[in-house]
This record gives C-alpha cells, structure tokens and sequence, in this order.
C-alpha cells in the first residue's frame, strides 16, 4: 500500500513538474519573442531617424555650400549687402540666424546684431577657415546664449579674402526628427557624442535630460557602472548594438547607432515595461497557471513531506537507537561525539568498555539474561555521565565512551569509579543466577579534535585489547608501543597487494598421522610469507592484521588456488591422494558468492571434491551459525567436508557441535596444556572426544610436539594427531618425495 502511494505521489509530482516546465518555457519564449519583435521595431525606427537626421544635415550643409558659392559669385564683400541677401535665406532654410564673419574678425548676423570675435569664439569658425563646411557640437549662441548648432562655410573671393558664412540652429529643431515615440509615448531617443554629453533629446517627458548621459544612468544606479563601461567601449569602437540600464525599479533597454555626423551616436530607449505590456493577458494567464501548479505542487509536497518525516522517524528510530539498550546507537554516538569534538577546545577522551568473559552469561544464563546485563551497564552509564558526554554500545559487550576530563590521574579514577559502580550494580546474587562482571577500559586521549571519529575508537579498543602489565589494572591507555604497532599493521596491509602479485605467499603442507591405521593420511594446506630470500612473517602475525581489513579472503582464495594446482599436478602425474583442507576466514560467511567462488577455482582444476576439505574456526561458525550452516550444507552436499578448526582455544560451545553441519572436530593444542600433570585436564580432553564420537565427529589433535602426549591422546580413541611429533609443515616437493605413491 505504502509503495503504490509513494508511485502516485511520485507521478503526481513528476507531472506537475513538467506542466510547470512547459508554462515556464512557454512565458520565457513568449517574453523573448517579444523583446525580439520590439528590437527589431527600435532597430526599424533608429534606422530611419538616423537617415533623416543626416539628410538634414547633409542638406543644410549643401544651403550653406551653395550660399557661399552665390556670394563668391557675385563678389559681393559689403556686410551690409551679404546679411541683406541672407535675411531672406534664414527663414526659408529653417536657421535662427545667418551671418557673416569678416577676416577682421567682425560678426554680423540677419537679426541686425553685429559682435567682434575674440580668440576663444574664433574657434568656432577654425575648419571654414580651413576651407571645411562643417557643423558643430551643442554651442551657446553669441547673441542670446541659447543652445544651437552652428553649420559654417567659407567664402573665398578671388582676390584672396576669406570671410566665413554661419548659420545656426536652435537644439530644439532637432527634436521632431527624433521619431521613436512610439509604444504608448514610453520610447524616446538621444543624440550624444561619444563622451556622453547630449546633443538633443525626443520632444516627450522621458527624453529631457540636460546632463552627461553616462552621469544620468550612474545616479540611477551603482549597478550600471558595467553598462556605461560597455557603451563606451562599443561607442569608441564605432558599433551599433543593444544594452541595458537599471531604472528604479525598472529596466531601460538602448540601441545605439552612430549618426557619421561628428562622434554623434543617436541612442533610442524603452522601458521594461513596454516589453511586459506587449503579451500582457497571455503573461498572465501563463503567470496564473504557473501560480495554480505550483499551489498544486506545494500541497502535494507537504503531503509527501509529512509521509516522509513519519517514515524518518521510524528509521531515525532503527538508525539512532540501539536496540538492546534502548539508548543511543553506535552511529548516533559517532555524529554526536563528532560535532562535540568539532566545536568543544576542552580535553576529551575515548573509553572503550567491555565486561570480560561475557560470552559466559550467555552461555550459562541465556540471551536474555545477557541483554539485561547490557541495559544494566547503559543505565549506569547514562546516570554517570555529564552532560557534554556520551556513551553507545558497538556490539556484543563493547561499549564506547566520550568523557572530558582535567588530567590523567583524574581520569583514571573516573573510569575506574564508573567500572566499579556498573559491576556492583550488574553483577548478580539472586537465585541460580550468581555471577560477578569484572569490566575493562581502553582509554585513548585526544589530541587532535579533526582526528576521525573512528580513528579515536579504533585507538581506544586497541588499548583495550593490550596486554595488562599489572593483574589488577583494568583501565590501560593507547601509548607509543600501540601507536607503532599500528604503522607495523599499516605496513602489513600495503605490502600484501604487492606481494601477492609477486608470488611472496607460499604454501607448505602439514601432514595428519591416522593413529588407527598407523600410516600418514591427509595434511593441512598453510601459508607461508616470504618477503625477502630467507625471511618470513609470521602467520600469527599477517593473518590477524588482513582479517581485520578483509584482505584474507583474496589470501585464502590464493591458497586455494595454489592447493588445486598442485592436486593437478599430483594427479596428473598419477599418484594416489588423500585430503588436503585449507583454511577459510570468517569473513567469507559475509560473501553471497563463497560457495560459488570457491567451486569455480576447485571445478576449473577438476579436483575430485572429496580431495579438498575447509577448516573453520569455532568463532566463526559460533558468531554466524544462522549463515554458516546454510553455506556449509553447501559443500557438505557436493562432497567436500567441513572441519571445525580450533575447538577449545576460546569459549567453546556444546552446542555448536549439535546444530553445525561439520564432519571432524580438531582439538586446539591448548587442551593439551597440562595434559601430562592434571588429572582433571585429562578428563576433560576424553570427554570432549568421547562426546564427539557419541554424534559421530571424526577427532583430530592439534598441537602434538612430544611422545607422551602422543601416547596419551592416542588412547582416548581419537583419529588422527597433527603437530611437530608426526610431521612439521613441508613444501609441496617435499611432501611428494616422503608421503606420496604412485597409484
């Protein structure tokens, strides 16, 4: 039900999305088509004005060209009779004034009024002095101080006397030759030089402007500086194109365009809102539906975010609570302890805690009595700690814990304390039930509040597997020796790939005596590293250091494959074989594809299956029993035998030998220890073997070094002895020559 709710939800969602994607594609190519519609109308109309405003001009530079002409023609040098001629011209030209400038430098205009130039108005008539007709930039006239153009000519006589024709334009005139006011009369233009000062604007209100250009849009806003600096560049390069400026809270849109008329660019303008206005009900219609789909989502959303947070909750509860103790879990131990060391300079250290020799309460007073031991010890906690401390259980009987503390004497007083309090408080003395916990601390002292979470831990539960050096100490602290045992570690596990790959690992043989028939029967496959000629690391070593990185399972494969090569190659070459077993780690009862592994690499060398047998330790098959029963079954049921490696070196359980699907049960040499002193020793050993041969276990002893030993194990009735008294571990050349024979 949850899972088709979650589909519909998911389509719901998945539909509006696209509804929203497709009115939103559709609003922003309706709004680009009609910025592009109304672009290419400035563009039109920017166009026309330009040419109008050239002709114009062009053609008042034409009059003035052809009234020169006219006065040079005649001859005509009298002032009086020139500005007669040009009363007329003026008015049907369209100029304000006309005059005449003398080479005395006197000025005398239509309007009767006369002037002498000085130096700095006698610039304004430089090119006609040059011979150029020319039109100016925006001037202040000389008679009434108005703005105007000036369009000048000159006049040369033949006699070499130069007088100069002027005629000048109110700015104003311009201003109906400036047509873009279209779009309601919200568009306007301005004509500029290059610099920024206006030479005229449109007739309309938006238009005036009696300032710098470039000043005007920067008062707008700070944020036009990169829109001037962009029209500058464009205007100096002499290109035409399109830009924007911020407007209150509007945006101006401008096409620029020169006029070839001085450094004049003619800049028409509109407004955003102009754009806007133009698929006005369609914009809003879209904007509607936009507004409906997104309610629609919204509410859609809020229903999924409310399933959602009701199904964190309950994973939050899985994830963040440990199920055994009802409080914090592991990994919510580690984000919490995390983001304290991150944020807290104060002196923090990790504990790691467990009660030693737990397995015993399970075994002895059940699971459940073992589970409530465990609440025991994290409700003793919780009530010890502060409030910027916190504890979790890993697993099992582990525990973990941040504590700040002041100094190191301090510390181990307060461990110490929480130690004693959890024990007098969980141990039992009621009824059959009658134990006492003895728990034990790895402490680790940060230094390094970044170091990761796990490294801390890690470097507390390695001082909690240490060695004591004193009986009564139960709190031992990571030092430098553990520290180097780790770069020891390290070094193991980068070495291993290499030395894989370059054939460092070999594999010896340790041959079985059956003790019933008298004669060599089997051997056990081991593994051998040589990383220099002559120098070996110890399996005891490498293999605990690559089980706990998982390398072991690539090393108990290599073996494999190495042991099934040489059965190939003994069989080819026809001799008679008995079984060979090789180790099998743990770890490979976490793999789906164990069993098929490990028969592709035994089916690819046509080994007999009968040949090949796998030894598991008792810990293994204890911890996983659920798992390790159905894999075994596995190769039980193809032929190849199980044995259980091991038996007697931990906390052994009866009961594993009743639910495992095993075949042979190989005694741990620590059974052996003082088996030639201890009455009870003895005992014990003969009634584990008579036990396993009342449910029909094959027995073998591990561990035999001496001939008292093998006299005594002998007549318990067990089946084969392995050890240093028989046979020591043998390279396969070896092992061929002494106990092999030709079929």
């Amino acid at each position: 039900m949850r899972e088709k709710s979650s589909k519909i939800y998911i389509n719901v969602i998945a539909a509006l999305i696209i509804i929203i994607f497709f009115a939103a594609f559709f609003t922003y190519q309706l709004h680009e088509n009609a910025q592009e519609s109304i672009f290419n109308t400035m563009t039109e109309i920017s166009h026309q004005s330009v040419k109008v405003v050239q002709k114009e001009v062009e053609k008042n530079q034409h009059v003035m060209a052809n009234i020169a002409a006219s006065l040079y023609a005649d001859n005509e040098k009298d002032p009086m009779q020139i500005i007669a001629q040009l009363r007329v011209l003026d008015d049907l030209n369209g100029f304000k004034r006309m005059g005449v400038i003398l080479d005395n430098h006197e000025g005398y205009a239509s309007d009767d009024s006369q002037f002498l130039l000085n130096d700095e108005q006698l610039q304004r008539f430089e090119k006609a002095q040059h011979g150029i007709i020319s039109i100016s930039d925006n001037l202040l006239d000389l008679v009434d101080q108005q703005p105007v153009t000036l369009y000048t000519a000159p006049i040369e006589y033949k006699d070499g006397t130069q007088y100069v024709l002027f005629g000048t334009y109110a700015a104003q005139t311009y201003q109906p030759l400036l047509s873009v006011t279209t779009f309601d009369g919200q568009g306007f233009s301005v004509i500029m030089k290059q610099d920024g000062s206006q030479i005229i604007g449109s007739a309309n209100q938006e238009g005036t402007c009696e300032q710098n250009f470039y000043d005007e849009i920067l008062s707008l806003s700070k944020d036009n500086q990169s829109t001037v600096d962009e029209l500058k560049q464009a205007i100096s390069a002499g290109q035409s194109g399109f830009t924007s400026y911020a407007c209150k809270k509007d945006i101006r849109y401008i096409y620029y365009e020169p006029l070839a008329v001085n450094d004049w660019y003619l800049l028409s303008i509109i407004p955003n809102v102009v754009i806007t206005k133009s698929i006005g009900k369609t914009v809003t219609l879209a904007y509607s539906m936009l507004a409906l789909c997104l309610i629609v989502l919204a509410y859609s959303l809020l229903r999924v975010i409310f399933i959602d947070r009701r199904h964190r909750r309950m994973l939050e509860r899985i994830a963040w609570v440990d199920t055994v103790t009802d409080f914090d879990s592991f990994e919510k131990f580690k984000m919490d302890a995390s983001k304290k060391l991150d944020n807290d300079p104060s002196l923090y250290a990790m504990i790691a805690l467990n009660i030693n020799k737990f397995q015993y309460i399970n075994d002895l007073f059940g699971y459940e009595e073992g589970n409530r031991v465990l609440k025991k010890v994290a409700q003793c906690l919780v009530q010890r700690l502060g409030r910027n401390e916190y504890f979790a259980r890993i697993q099992a009987d582990h525990f973990i814990v941040l504590l700040t503390y002041s100094d190191t004497a301090q510390l181990s007083l307060r461990i110490l304390d929480i130690m004693n309090s959890i024990q007098d408080v969980v141990s039992s003395t009621e009824g059959e039930m009658q134990y006492q916990i003895q728990m034990n601390a790895g402490v680790y002292l940060i230094t390094d509040h970044h170091e990761q979470i796990n490294t801390m831990i890690d470097c507390a539960a390695l001082a909690l597997r240490k060695d004591f050096q004193k009986k009564y100490e139960a709190c031992a602290f990571y030092d430098d020796a553990l520290r180097e045992q780790i770069f020891k570690n390290k070094e193991i596990e980068d070495m291993f790939l290499p030395a894989l790959k370059n054939q460092q690992f070999s594999v010896v043989y340790q041959p079985k005596y059956n003790v019933q028939t008298q004669r060599y029967e089997g051997s056990e496959a081991l593994v051998r590293w040589y990383y220099k000629e002559d120098c070996m690391i110890s399996p005891a070593y490498f293999v605990p250091i690559l089980e706990r990185n998982g390398s072991i399972i690539e090393l108990d494969e290599y073996v494999l494959e190495q042991v099934c090569a040489q059965l190939r190659q003994w069989l080819d070459a026809g001799y008679e074989l008995t079984p060979v077993s090789v180790n099998a780690s743990q770890l490979h009862l976490y793999r789906v594809d164990f069993f098929a592994s490990y028969m592709e690499i035994i089916d690819r060398y046509q080994i007999p299956h009968e040949l090949i047998e796998i030894e598991m330790t008792e810990t293994a098959l204890y911890e996983n029993e659920a798992k390790a029963s159905e894999i075994l079954n596995q190769f039980r049921h193809v032929g190849i035998k199980i044995l259980l490696d091991d038996f007697g070196s931990g906390y052994s359980s009866i009961t594993l030998l009743r639910n495992m699907p095993i075949d042979e049960l190989k005694i741990d040499k620590k059974m052996l220890n003082d088996l030639l002193v201890s009455d009870k020793a003895r005992q014990i050993l003969a009634g584990v073997i008579v036990l396993a041969k009342t449910i029909e276990l094959k027995v073998t002893v591990e561990g035999v070094e001496a001939y008292d030993e093998y006299e005594a194990v002998s007549l318990m009735g067990i089946d084969k002895i392995q050890g240093f008294y028989c046979a020591r571990p043998m390279k396969a050349d070896e092992y061929e020559k002494r106990y092999l024979i030709k079929a």
